[in-house]
């Protein structure tokens, strides 16, 4: 019983693990679609200065 108790745990931790970096990554893709929409509202302001 020990030893699956012991490997439901370390699964447990490395599913934490593996969500935590998919946190982080969706974190840089909302970041980088942050600076698109920024770039494009840029874009679109100057073209409409034309």
């Amino acid at each position: 019983m020990d030893h699956r108790l012991g490997r439901t745990h370390r699964d447990i931790d490395a599913t934490h693990d593996r969500n935590q970096k998919l946190k982080h990554e969706l974190d840089m893709v909302g970041t980088a679609i942050d600076l698109l929409r920024t770039q494009i509202s840029n874009q679109e302001r100057e073209i409409d200065g034309l």
